[in-house]
């Protein structure tokens, strides 16, 4: 019996503390139905920086396919590129930094080259500032083309904006 005890209790104390932070649930609410700061859910990867210089805040990153470790990025102008994450911080050249995969970042590099982005429509990465999203128009989507997520904001002018990041 003292044994089932022990095995119980080792049980308890390994699932107590297997579920902490709040990647991949919901925002949570309080009592009162009010968001709880801190809770908006947002998803994070560590990359290494291998651009061959320093990149911003917002900036947008793909895999670096010229090394072969899987969490090297770099920034790309290249239509239709498959973005994996935005930059969570400035980081500089061949170091590791937080790089946002999922959720609402309201700092992200646009690009007004082409089009102005619209509230709800896609972005994707631009094609003529290497690190910055840009919108197309729907016409002009390419089966190669591969969204970072949707614009919240409307902007006309390029530099930053808000963006819900979906790449998982």
């Amino acid at each position: 019996m003292k044994n089932l005890l022990f095995l119980f209790a080792m049980l308890f104390t390994f699932n107590a503390y297997a579920d902490i932070g709040l990647v991949d649930r919901s925002t949570a609410l309080d009592g009162a139905g009010n968001l709880l700061a801190g809770s908006l859910e947002k998803v994070f990867i560590k990359v290494k920086n291998t651009s061959g210089g320093s990149v911003a805040n917002g900036d947008v990153m793909i895999l670096d396919v010229a090394e072969d470790d899987g969490y090297s990025v770099t920034t790309t102008t290249t239509a239709a590129s498959v973005p994996v994450c935005v930059m969570a911080q400035a980081c500089a050249d061949d170091v590791l930094c937080d790089c946002q995969t999922y959720g609402l970042k309201d700092d992200v590099n646009f690009d007004s080259t082409n089009y102005n982005a619209t509230a709800g429509s896609l972005a994707f990465v631009s094609e003529n500032f290497a690190g910055a999203v840009q919108a197309e128009l729907p016409a002009n989507y390419a089966v190669s083309d591969v969204p970072i997520g949707v614009f919240y904001d409307s902007p006309s002018a390029s530099g930053d904006t808000e963006l819900f990041i979906k790449l998982r």
